[in-house]
């Protein structure tokens, strides 16, 4: 239950006139122009998983929150959907890393109080769902656009 702080899943329904390699190489040219680098597995679906101490640039790439996922083709009761899961876990552990410096620096500097460090903790929570949930927003917004062709 508590993945669903760091993971996005999903489905986006896709027109029955588009072809499944048609999807899956979009998706695969979404994911290099986002940076990440994609890789076919079995059955169809695309892969991406990056390393935990990569240089990224957040905020220019609408996949950049995210250091792992996938992505297929599936045939479902309504159809055929890109069905996707992705994990943003390194970029929370940035956010509790550098939360969890700068707590104990303010504090050793004198400039914060016991009683502050957990309202940093907590403000550091707070920019962190707003990032992720911008980069979802952009995210599903890049899929249903692979999704359409556009």
């Amino acid at each position: 239950m508590l993945d669903l702080l760091w993971t996005l899943r999903g489905s986006v329904p896709l027109a029955s006139t588009t072809a499944n390699q048609t999807v899956i190489d979009r998706v695969t040219a979404l994911l290099e122009r986002q940076e990440q680098q994609p890789e076919l597995a079995a059955g169809g679906r695309v892969t991406f998983k990056v390393p935990l101490l990569t240089k990224r640039r957040y905020f220019r790439d609408a996949t950049a929150v995210f250091d792992q996922g996938w992505f297929r083709v599936e045939h479902g009761l309504d159809g055929r959907v890109l069905r996707y899961e992705l994990r943003g876990l390194h970029s929370l552990w940035r956010f509790l890393l550098f939360a969890g410096i700068t707590a104990v620096g303010s504090f050793r500097v004198g400039g914060a109080t016991r009683d502050e460090i957990p309202e940093m903790f907590g403000m550091s929570a707070l920019g962190y769902g707003a990032i992720v949930l911008l980069a979802s927003a952009r995210t599903i917004r890049l899929l249903r656009e692979v999704a359409q062709g556009r």
